[in-house]
């Protein structure tokens, strides 16, 4: 019989012929509702997976509300700040700066302008990692800052991400360092 194969037929050898041939050529799938649902799944999951990483409502802002900053004694470096507000430092004597950061997402905290070293400098610029497994959780950056001369200064730190050039910092930590 004229057209039977492995077609099975004239007809069904024509079709199976035409469309693979179609799809050598390299026309596009019509998309399929199976398809888009396969394409949409990990787009809707994503949020889902995501909702653990938050921080239990806690925010660095209502730190930063408070507008002083709360220190305390700290290991080897001096008194620590963790929200914007006054450092006291004697000459030599040195504070940290510790906000919350999270440079996977590409921020990080840096200085508005240059450090004025005529009162301060700054030594040291970290980050320690969050204490848990949880992928995308904050951390925390830790600026230490030294005492060079008896005076006051103001630290302007902006959370940027340094390769955006024109772009508004996504928050501001003020501190009055005043040393002694």
């Amino acid at each position: 019989m004229a057209g039977s194969g492995p077609g099975g037929g004239y007809r069904s050898g024509m079709a199976s012929n035409h469309v693979r041939s179609a799809r050598r050529a390299g026309s596009p799938r019509r998309p399929t509702r199976r398809r888009i649902g396969l394409l949409l799944l990990p787009v809707l999951a994503v949020p889902v997976l995501l909702g653990g990483c938050g921080d239990g409502g806690s925010s660095k802002d209502s730190a930063n509300d408070a507008g002083t900053s709360t220190t305390a004694p700290s290991g080897g470096d001096g008194p620590t700040a963790t929200a914007p507000g006054p450092v006291q430092l004697k000459v030599g004597g040195r504070a940290t700066i510790e906000l919350e950061a999270n440079p996977s997402t590409g921020y990080q905290w840096e200085p508005a302008a240059a450090p004025d070293t005529a009162v301060y400098r700054i030594v040291s610029d970290t980050y320690r990692a969050p204490d848990t497994s949880r992928v995308g959780a904050a951390g925390t950056q830790l600026i230490v800052v030294e005492g060079v001369a008896p005076g006051t200064a103001t630290l302007t730190l902006d959370y940027v991400r340094p390769w955006e050039d024109g772009v508004a910092p996504a928050e501001t930590a003020e501190f009055a360092i005043t040393v002694s």
